[in-house]
């Protein structure tokens, strides 16, 4: 059962979420990953290994970006379908707490935007291959990405994500904010990069403030100096 990560851990909300398999497309994801935040910022990239600190809850992180994102990448690799669990034969598939299945079921739920993102010679599955909560995957235009035009491939995927996400960009710490009665860690560094004029004006007003403070204490040591000399 998922729960929401505790908001000491909670990481801002990303509009882009990396869904994979460590064991067939780790190292599209990471490239993925990389080329995204290039474009539009860390923040706005959800993938498990990077976007997760260590010591905080794996698994409600990954179930609230789920919940919160609004794109959804789908990598699916020629194993995606018959990877089993280890030591069974048992596709991971058809387990219905395999994490992978619960993030992309919940993004299908959701209706928000999921690309299944071929890698290679990989197909989209059949019906009879998916569980009930997966099959409307089938129904997304898929994507393509191959080794050999890696870089293009994944160039044109952010242009084809950019009118919808950069709209976002911006308020992409906005939902953290009101979720959490408590302030999450990295908050406010997160705010200042991503709206430098509240950054500015509060650095106005420290600045003020710090003045105002130094006049003060410069009245008190005169005044006392006075009246010492009195």
């Amino acid at each position: 059962m998922f729960v929401l990560p505790d908001s000491r851990y909670g990481v801002p909300a990303a509009p882009i979420f990396i869904s994979y398999r460590r064991i067939e497309t780790r190292a599209y994801a990471e490239y993925l990953y990389y080329v995204l935040g290039e474009r539009f910022g860390g923040h706005a990239v959800f993938m498990d290994l990077n976007s997760i600190e260590s010591g905080a809850p794996w698994l409600s992180n990954i179930h609230f970006g789920a919940l919160t994102c609004q794109v959804m990448l789908v990598l699916i690799g020629q194993q995606w379908v018959t990877v089993t669990v280890p030591g069974t034969n048992r596709r991971k598939l058809d387990d219905p707490q395999d994490v992978l299945r619960l993030e992309v079921a919940t993004a299908l739920k959701r209706g928000i935007r999921v690309v299944p993102v071929l890698i290679d010679d990989a197909r989209l599955p059949g019906a009879d291959e998916l569980p009930e909560d997966l099959k409307p995957l089938l129904e997304k235009q898929a994507y393509t990405i191959s080794s050999a035009h890696m870089a293009r491939d994944i160039g044109d995927l952010v242009k084809l994500l950019e009118p919808e996400i950069s709209s976002r960009v911006q308020v992409v710490a906005e939902p953290v904010q009101a979720a959490y009665a408590t302030p999450v860690a990295g908050a406010v560094p997160f705010m200042f990069a991503v709206n430098p004029g509240a950054r500015d004006v509060i650095i106005v007003i420290a600045a003020c403030a710090t003045f105002v403070l130094i006049v003060y204490l410069f009245y008190l040591c005169l005044k006392s100096f006075r009246s010492q000399s009195g």
